[in-house]
């Protein structure tokens, strides 16, 4: 069987307070893309296993899709067994919830594979114990996240463009970007703006209201992040801006031949640079 586990944007990222776990909340839109893991499973008998095309992936307990059979099994009492391959394609520790989209495609699937004996409500529940960005991931489209990320509202977005995305070889810690966020503060976010923006279906609006608050440390620590989006709004991006904790940014193209000419521009430069759209 094989699936496919879409990563996410942020469109908006701001974060609202500490909760009494000390976790931070935050009020957030996610955004997929189709830029995605290729993911077979070949179910069996008994056991689990995951293969991975990147080495550097665990591939135990310690993978969020691992984690995902693990907890399908427990919740609906199925006593079967799966292997499953990760053809390894979004990049990790890049801000764009690949891990969460690999989990929440493997909920899915197996949901479908058994005949959907989890409802999407008791799928999303499960996901918000397996990760933050879980929920979102099995969800898809276009959401406002709130809480840890796992209160979600749908919205209609009349916004589907062509995204660039550009990783530098450079990795961000949400945890420290976190506290880093503490220490220096920030301009909040105007999230309700760019929802707007998103339901009318204005890309300039969209554009002008973006924002993420990760930018204010990310861009202090690494630089290279404030260029790949200036050189995004030199090269025909309408809008650029960071995603999630870092450092992968993204650009939004209106127009066809600059997306091409940019892709060129960054591919020549940067590993990982993926064309994609919005879902």
């Amino acid at each position: 069987m094989m699936t496919e586990g879409n990563c996410k944007i942020n469109l908006a990222l701001n974060v609202e307070g500490i909760l009494p776990n000390g976790y931070h909340s935050v009020k957030m839109i996610m955004q997929e893309i189709t830029l995605c893991d290729e993911i077979s499973l070949t179910f069996g008998k008994s056991g689990v296993s995951l293969s991975c095309s990147n080495l550097q992936i665990p591939t135990d307990n310690k993978n969020i899709a691992y984690r995902a059979v693990e907890m399908f099994y427990e919740k609906t009492g199925i006593a079967d067994g799966v292997h499953i391959h990760i053809e390894k394609i979004v990049p990790t520790e890049a801000g764009l919830g690949g891990g969460s989209a690999d989990g929440a495609a493997v909920f899915k699937a197996m949901n479908e594979h058994y005949g959907y004996p989890l409802s999407e409500e008791q799928l999303l529940d499960l996901g918000a114990s397996l990760g933050a960005d879980v929920p979102f991931c099995i969800m898809g489209a276009t959401a406002v996240a709130e809480g840890i990320g796992e209160v979600l509202t749908p919205i209609k977005s009349n916004v589907k463009t062509d995204v660039l995305i550009v990783k530098p070889p450079v990795g961000i810690s949400t945890p420290w970007a976190y506290k880093r966020l503490d220490e220096v503060g920030f301009d909040p976010v105007d999230v309700d703006k760019v929802k707007d923006a998103l339901e009318s279906g204005s890309v300039a609006q969209l554009c002008a209201t973006m924002a993420n608050v990760f930018e204010t440390v990310a861009l202090e620590k690494y630089p290279e992040i404030a260029q790949i989006k200036a050189d995004m709004l030199t090269l025909g991006a309408s809008g650029a801006m960071m995603s999630g904790s870092g450092p992968s940014v993204f650009g939004i193209f209106e127009d066809a031949d600059a997306f091409d000419n940019a892709y060129k521009h960054f591919k020549e430069k940067y590993k990982d640079t993926f064309k994609a759209k919005m879902v």
